[in-house]
């Protein structure tokens, strides 16, 4: 009758079976059992191998060595009982492959110091070297959608360059108008792609800093911008880059419709543009202004002029709920939906918001 297998010999068979290999390490003797399955998947034979410490760790590739040496020096120090950590180790042709350890205290002496290591090495170079082409590939469609951006940026910078020959050109002022319009929108657009190009991420943008240049850039262009203040206040929050684009668009529309139909010529007044979040946690963007309100007749005052028409079509892209207050003025308020923002952390009033990169 055969004689049955010990434990030690079932579990090291059931290891391999797994594709594992084994290591057994007596820490008094400083003799490692390395099982033949590992061996092998390493080239080498059971006469190439000592079997002690030092020759496993010299083994290592110099950038890991260190690192696993000090992990093996904590555990053998009783700061844990466990070990897990990745490292390269040489191959008998030279070459490195990536390996798993999995190491555990099963033996202490009678002053409880580790004499006896046991666990399971794995062979992981394939999952190592998908990763590294995963995060190749991933850095290319990065830099591809950078250099996206960047063109399209220049592209719409040139557009709204040649729109602002023809400003200057055109006859008819109602004409003139419109070319402004679409100017502006196009530079709230360049300005996102901008700063997408500058980031590096084209996932994901900083709406408030976003939104703050949006700001800066529509005062700008109008000539009564000295006599009308604008105030922001923003939630610091980022939000995915296809929300950004018609945000951008509805600020723009907002200002825009503040400055051409709330202050008339020489009029002072103040324009309040704030991003909070209710306590449903959905974001708040909040357009007010002190001017002459929605006066009786025109498109404007019944908020179905072409601004507002696009501020509405835009919210609708994003689920958004838009509501409008004519009294003391002109606020419009957007509820965004809360799938839009991806974090957001919130500035008390009157607070500065946090600086950005």
């Amino acid at each position: 009758m055969r004689k049955p297998l010990v434990r030690d010999d079932l579990w090291e068979i059931a290891f391999e079976c797994g594709g594992h290999g084994v290591v057994d390490w007596d820490i008094p003797s400083g003799r490692v059992f390395i099982s033949p399955s590992f061996l092998q998947m390493l080239g080498y034979d059971k006469s190439d191998i000592v079997g002690t410490h030092q020759e496993w760790v010299a083994h290592l590739h110099s950038d890991d060595r260190e690192g696993v040496v000090a992990a093996l020096n904590r555990l053998l120090d009783g700061e844990q009982d466990s070990l897990d950590t990745m490292c390269r180790v040489r191959c008998k042709d030279g070459r490195y492959r990536w390996v798993a350890d999995r190491i555990k205290i099963v033996s202490r002496d009678t002053d409880g110091r580790p004499t006896r290591l046991v666990g399971t090495r794995t062979d992981i170079t394939a999952a190592k070297e998908s990763e590294e082409q995963a995060r190749a590939l991933l850095g290319e469609k990065e830099l591809l959608l950078s250099e996206v951006h960047h063109r399209v940026k220049n592209n719409m910078a040139a557009i709204a360059g040649l729109i602002a020959l023809h400003v200057d050109t055109a006859n008819d002022s109602t004409d003139a108008r419109v070319l402004r319009d679409l100017q502006r929108r196009l530079c709230s657009m360049c300005t996102l792609y901008e700063r997408l190009h500058q980031s590096g991420d084209s996932r994901s943008v900083s709406l408030s800093a976003y939104l703050t240049d949006v700001v800066a850039a529509v005062a700008d262009t109008f000539a009564n911008g000295s006599e009308v203040t604008v105030d922001t206040h923003f939630t610091t929050c980022t939000v995915d880059s296809r929300a950004a684009f018609p945000l951008g668009l509805i600020v723009n529309e907002l200002l825009t419709n503040s400055f051409k139909h709330a202050f008339p010529s020489d009029t002072t007044g103040r324009i309040t543009v704030s991003l909070e979040r209710d306590d449903q946690g959905r974001a708040l963007l909040t357009h007010r202004d002190d001017g002459v309100g929605m006066v009786e007749g025109g498109a404007h005052a019944t908020g179905r002029g072409f601004g507002m028409t696009l501020v509405r079509e835009l919210a609708d892209q994003l689920g958004a709920r838009v509501t409008v207050n004519a009294a003391n003025g002109t606020t419009v308020q957007v509820t965004l939906p809360r799938h839009v923002v991806i974090t957001a952390n919130s500035v008390e009033p009157g607070e500065p918001c946090p600086e950005e990169t």
